[in-house]
């Protein structure tokens, strides 16, 4: 989710956020615009021996705003 969702999400406010259930790995956002972005892992009940990395990869040409 992008800065300004994000902190709406921190406040407990409502929000707007990229992607949503998957079941298929490895899963792939693309952002729509440069800026920060903050990715983030939500999953019900407790699944053993949960596990996740995020690899990000930058566009060339694409600035920041």
């Amino acid at each position: 989710m992008d800065e300004f969702n994000y902190n709406l999400y921190k406040r407990g406010l409502g929000y707007e956020f990229l992607g949503g259930f998957t079941c298929f790995f490895p899963a792939t956002v693309t952002v729509p615009r440069a800026g920060r972005w903050h990715a983030m892992v939500a999953y019900e009940g407790d699944p053993p021996g949960l596990d996740y990395r995020f690899k990000v990869r930058r566009v060339a040409g694409l600035q920041s705003a």
